[in-house]
């Protein structure tokens, strides 16, 4: 998906915990994830 996405010009970020399945259950994880996504937010729709 991410590949397609790219392919058609538009931006993505892919994360990818190793030590994760579908979703995230460890928490450090899950902040990470979190500020990853306020990071994107804040990047390309802050202003």
């Amino acid at each position: 998906m991410v590949e397609a996405i790219r392919k058609g010009g538009t931006h993505v970020e892919y994360l990818l915990f190793d030590d994760e399945g579908h979703g995230f259950t460890k928490k450090k994880n899950r902040i990470e994830a979190s500020n990853k996504y306020l990071e994107f937010l804040d990047k390309y729709l802050a202003n």
